[in-house]
């Protein structure tokens, strides 16, 4: 299915827009309810289980690292809509770069969350 590049712009920036309005109305829900509950819940912590777990426990904190994790996460959806809408238009090379840079992106989060774990981050 060919897209009009207006078309496609649209659909990739709809995908960075939408994903830094979700993560930052989870970031507000954890800010209120850590308000309303004077704070209650305290800092994530590894001794609490996951992130998940904490955010079932209702856990402002966590709430609110949920919410930042899904805005850095955000242009990681943005490259991979780029490199799916270049694929769709047949443009091989604009999927190559798109992929190199999700690449890059992803083993340097992979190497910081390796070399944060090794110094007790």
């Amino acid at each position: 299915m060919k897209q009009r590049p207006d078309e496609l712009g649209r659909w990739v920036s709809s995908v960075l827009a939408w994903g830094t309005l979700v993560a930052i109305v989870t970031v507000a829900i954890g800010v209120v309810l850590g308000l309303a509950g004077g704070g209650a819940g305290g800092p994530v912590g590894r001794d609490g289980g996951g992130l998940l777990a904490q955010i079932a426990a209702g856990k402002p904190a966590s709430i609110v690292s949920f919410g930042l994790l899904l805005l850095a996460l955000t242009p990681l959806a943005q490259l991979v809509a780029a490199a799916v809408a270049f694929g769709r238009r047949g443009e091989r090379r604009y999927v190559m770069i798109s992929s190199v840079v999700l690449a890059l992106l992803l083993l340097g989060i992979a190497t910081a969350t390796v070399l944060s774990s090794g110094v007790g981050g």
